[in-house]
């Protein structure tokens, strides 16, 4: 194993950036030959100031969580995620535009979400819902791919295993 250090730093300074207080996650690595490199930063978990504003009222805060991406003994840890004070949640951005932004380039590995239920027969779905409506659309347990009118109970778009494309009426 390695050795592992967390260390605080609740004195009103972000450790890199900004005001607000953090968490710094430190340990050493181990060289080959069995030498050992020095303290290395391992992630990070800061609590950032959006805003101050004038009053207590204008004050929002973020947390960023930081891992370290490697390639060098000297690599920092780099920002990944972060929870933006007004709710936004942005993975591969500082700046989400929405409720849940996910950004980043993957060249040849493709970009996705993963959605796995690894139940017996059970179902993977997305549910896109406003005041009115709910549709569902993914894998229903017969393992059919759907699209699925939650508001009427109707499947309106169906492709088997087979790869069957099926309007229903």
């Amino acid at each position: 194993g390695q050795d592992f250090v967390e260390k605080e730093n609740l004195n009103n300074l972000q450790p890199y950036e900004g005001f607000g207080t953090g968490i710094i996650f430190e340990g050493y690595d181990y060289a080959g030959g069995g030498g050992t490199s020095g303290p290395r930063d391992y992630a990070y978990i800061d609590s950032i100031i959006e805003n101050s504003g004038s009053t207590p009222v204008d004050f929002r805060s973020q947390l960023k969580f930081y891992t370290n991406p490697g390639g060098s003994n000297t690599q920092t840890p780099t920002p990944k995620m972060v929870i933006e004070g007004g709710g936004n949640v942005g993975i591969g951005t500082d700046s989400p535009p929405s409720k849940l932004s996910l950004e980043g380039a993957f060249p040849g590995a493709g970009f996705g979400i993963n959605i796995n239920n690894t139940g017996a027969s059970g179902a993977a779905e997305v549910y896109f819902e406003n005041d009115a409506q709910r549709t569902t659309i993914g894998l229903n347990t017969g393992d059919n791919f759907v699209v699925f009118d939650n508001t009427s109970a109707t499947t309106r778009m169906q492709i088997t295993p087979a790869g069957q494309i099926q309007f229903p009426r």
